[in-house]
């Protein structure tokens, strides 16, 4: 077992939603900038992606990290 508290924290459903909602955004992003041509609408689900994204990619850095045993701090810094 770890000693990464960030690690025995992580949460699989929280994961499994912010697939399904970058999934769903990118579907409603892509059909409103294509197919009805809404920007008011298409802009803020582009949004909603790249945030979702952004978490889904930070969120395997860090479980990377922590499963290297690997920290961005020096031993003398803990």
């Amino acid at each position: 077992m770890t000693h990464h508290t960030h690690v025995q924290k992580h949460e699989p459903g929280l994961t499994i939603v912010l697939w399904a909602v970058l999934i769903a955004a990118l579907a409603a992003n892509v059909l409103l900038s294509t197919l009805v041509f809404i920007p008011a609408l298409s802009v803020p689900f582009g949004v909603i992606a790249i945030v979702c994204a952004v978490f889904l990619v930070r969120a395997h850095r860090r479980r990377r990290r922590a499963a290297s045993g690997t920290t961005r701090y020096t031993e003398s810094e803990h």
